[in-house]
């Protein structure tokens, strides 16, 4: 745009071989490499049209821009994995004299 002297589209982030080059030189914020859960996400505060945007976009798709802030922001769906929950457990075993035997479990677990 002639104002803002800005000549990049979403389709040119869409298409940059490299998303953190592409940042790096593009966006006054830093290229974000990590891995994020759906709780995560929630928890970043990025308003409800980009949370719902990353939860369900494909890899390669471009969202935005949406407006966060004072700022329009575009987000680009650079991987995705998935991630397992994880279950722990232990036990605990006691006897007692009359040989008789209590079994107890606990578990716990941590859905990403």
């Amino acid at each position: 745009d002639e104002v803002n002297n800005v000549t990049d589209t979403i389709a040119a982030f869409g298409s940059a071989k490299s998303d953190s080059v592409y940042v790096t030189q593009n966006s006054e914020k830093p290229f974000i490499p990590n891995y994020f859960t759906k709780a995560e996400l929630e928890q970043a505060q990025l308003g409800p049209e980009a949370t719902n945007f990353l939860k369900t976009a494909t890899v390669g798709q471009i969202g935005g821009p949406f407006k966060i802030g004072n700022t329009y922001q575009l987000y680009k769906l650079s991987k995705s994995k998935e991630v397992k929950d994880s279950v722990k457990s232990s036990h605990i075993l006691v006897s007692y004299r009359r040989r008789k035997k209590i079994s107890w479990t606990n578990f716990s677990w941590s859905k990403s």
